[in-house]
């Protein structure tokens, strides 16, 4: 639940862009000053995608990016329900209802000297603004990004004019490497210098976090993950996106995280 003091905002937005970068697929931009001036990556927005109760609730979208100078924000999203066909036709010149900034975001300071950014699928969505946060921070980054084919590599230059490198992984081979993105995940670890202070940072399916939790223990390599879980408040208040940890506990995605301390996460609940 949102603490006294937290700085949240409900913004009637100017939609700026609602761009179709591939089949389905789309980044929407709207100007939201009070938003941009505090948040970070990680964090998401609650966008309301109807003016009737028909959806009811609003859609939580992990931030894109956000620009304090331009008072801009921009959510990736791709058009699968109700919710996001409504959004798909949010055009420039119109207004959307956002709440936000919510939840935790990525932990970019601290003492590591590299960062490893591990892409899954729509995954990507936070990883782009997270990337130019790590470069700002002064930190090295390797990318590391799995996709279903090519076509959805959606603006890899933006993420290379952050990253020293970025290791490609396709379900479909069109791509890099043929596998999935924990392949070159663990090639990476194999291959990294041990003198090296290391953190990860990764946004995509639980599968994919379950399977790098193993490839990461015993490292000692700290990994913070952005969950994608289904939200209805967004503020902590229904609790209905609770996430298991190992000690028994559960945290809400929506105040807690959705960023958490991949070590701590329990998969097997």
């Amino acid at each position: 639940m949102l603490n006294k003091g937290d700085i949240v905002k409900i913004v009637s937005c100017l939609v700026t862009e609602n761009r179709k970068i591939s089949e389905g697929v789309r980044i929407l931009t709207c100007s939201a000053p009070e938003i941009a001036a505090d948040a970070h990556s990680g964090q998401f927005v609650h966008v309301r995608v109807s003016d009737t109760i028909d959806p009811l609730l609003r859609r939580p979208f992990s931030l894109y990016g956000a620009d304090p100078d331009t008072g801009e924000i921009s959510i990736l999203y791709r058009i699968k329900g109700k919710g996001t066909q409504l959004l798909g036709k949010a055009d420039a010149g119109s207004r959307i209802d956002v709440l936000g900034p919510l939840g935790t975001g990525f932990p970019v300071q601290g003492e590591f000297d590299a960062a490893l950014v591990i892409a899954g699928g729509m995954g990507v969505a936070p990883l782009f603004y997270l990337s130019e946060e790590l470069a700002n921070a002064g930190k090295k980054i390797d990318f590391i990004w799995g996709a279903r084919t090519n076509t959805e590599l959606w603006n890899r230059d933006r993420i290379e004019s952050c990253a020293g490198t970025v290791r490609i992984a396709t379900d479909d081979g069109s791509a890099g490497h043929r596998g999935t993105v924990c392949d070159l995940v663990a090639r990476f670890i194999l291959q990294k210098n041990h003198k090296t202070i290391l953190r990860c940072f990764a946004c995509g399916p639980d599968a994919m976090f379950s399977a790098l939790q193993t490839l990461l223990k015993d490292t000692g390599i700290e990994c913070y993950a952005s969950f994608e879980e289904t939200m209805a408040c967004g503020i902590g208040v229904c609790q209905g996106c609770a996430v298991l940890m190992k000690n028994g506990s559960y945290k809400l995605a929506c105040s807690d995280g959705p960023v958490f301390n991949l070590e701590e996460v329990e998969f097997n609940g």
